[in-house]
């Protein structure tokens, strides 16, 4: 099925999702260094239109062309949200 082109990110929640990203750390560590550490993932935050959300992922969109098309998309692991941030409610749902 075909979604309905979106002619005006007026449609769409502009959101703020936190997040945990995993990270890559170079160096060596003691084995107690690392279990202690609770800070080896890193908080990412990410402002986009809201345009699709399930129980597996998120996707935003941060740009859109003048012909609908949407751009700069993330999508995001469910799992991996901390906090969603309603900046600014749309008039259409994210499906």
């Amino acid at each position: 099925r075909e979604l309905r082109r979106i002619t005006n990110l007026m449609e769409l929640q502009l959101v703020e999702i936190t997040w945990h990203d995993a990270t890559s750390n170079h160096g060596w560590y003691t084995l107690p260094e690392v279990q202690k550490d609770a800070t080896l993932l890193t908080e990412c935050k990410t402002v986009g239109y809201l345009v699709r959300r399930d129980r597996r992922h998120v996707v935003v969109a941060q740009g859109m062309t003048k012909t609908g098309k949407l751009s700069e998309l993330w999508a995001i692991p469910t799992p991996w949200i901390a906090k969603t941030t309603v900046i600014r409610s749309g008039t259409r749902r994210a499906r």
